[in-house]
C-alpha cells in the first residue's frame, strides 16, 4: 500500500535517506494485541491534508509499505479528542473499504526505511485512486442514503435550506401541509415534506 507523509523541505533529503524514523515521527499511540505502540499518521491521499498540499515549504513523501503492517484509524476522534472511541476505530489496513472512515489516516508503527520512501512528483506520479478522503466519505454516504431512502433528496433539502442563513421560509398559509416553501429573493424553492 501506498501512504503519503508531509515533511518540512529541509528534512526531504534526510529522510529519504535515513528513513521516517518511528522515535522522531510518531505522534499517536495505537493498541495492537493488547500492546500499546508508537504510530506516525500517514495519509491515504495527498490532498486529505490541503494547507500542507498546498504549502510550498513541504514535500510530500510516498511510503510504499506492507498491508500486513498497516492500521487505519478514524482521525476524527483525536481532533475531538476522544482517545477510547479512536483506539476502537483501528482496524487492519487490508480491512478497510474507501470511505468507511471520514478522515483515515495510516497508522504505522515501525520506521519506514529509505528504500520505501520517494517524493511525490505531483504533475507525473501514478494516479490517486481518489483525490480527498472526506470528499469520498461524503459522496459515499449520500449514495447510500438516497439508494435507501426514496424521500432522501427532499430530505436532503430540506434540512439544507433549514439550516442556511441565506434562505428565508416563506408562510404560504395553512393549506400548505405538504410543501415547504424557501427564497433567496432571487428563486423561490418548492420542498415536499415528507415523513
Amino acid at each position: 500500500m501506498i501512504a503519503y507523509f508531509y515533511i518540512n523541505k529541509n528534512k526531504t533529503k534526510e529522510t529519504s535517506e535515513c528513513g521516517l524514523k518511528l522515535s522522531m515521527y510518531s505522534d499517536t499511540e495505537i493498541i495492537i494485541d493488547i500492546f500499546k505502540k508508537k504510530a506516525i499518521m500517514a495519509l491515504l491521499s495527498p490532498k486529505d491534508d490541503l494547507p500542507k498540499h498546498n504549502d510550498n515549504q513541504y514535500d510530500c513523501l510516498k511510503l510504499e509499505l506492507p498491508n500486513d503492517k498497516l492500521y487505519i484509524a478514524e482521525k476524527v476522534y483525536l481532533e475531538l479528542d476522544n482517545q477510547e472511541l479512536f483506539l476502537q476505530s483501528v482496524i487492519k489496513a487490508t480491512d478497510y473499504i474507501v470511505s468507511m472512515y471520514r478522515k483515515p489516516i495510516f497508522t504505522i508503527t515501525f520506521t519506514v526505511i529509505g528504500d520505501y520512501i520517494s517524493v511525490l512528483d505531483r504533475n507525473r506520479d501514478i494516479p490517486i485512486l481518489f483525490d480527498n478522503s472526506e470528499e469520498a466519505y461524503l459522496k459515499a454516504n449520500m449514495a447510500n442514503l438516497e439508494n435507501q431512502d426514496d424521500n432522501f433528496n427532499d430530505r436532503a433539502l430540506l434540512g439544507y435550506f433549514n439550516n442556511h442563513p441565506d434562505y428565508k421560509k416563506n408562510d404560504i398559509g395553512n393549506k400548505a401541509e405538504n410543501y415547504e416553501v424557501f427564497t433567496d429573493g432571487k428563486k423561490t424553492y418548492l420542498i415536499r415534506k415528507v415523513k
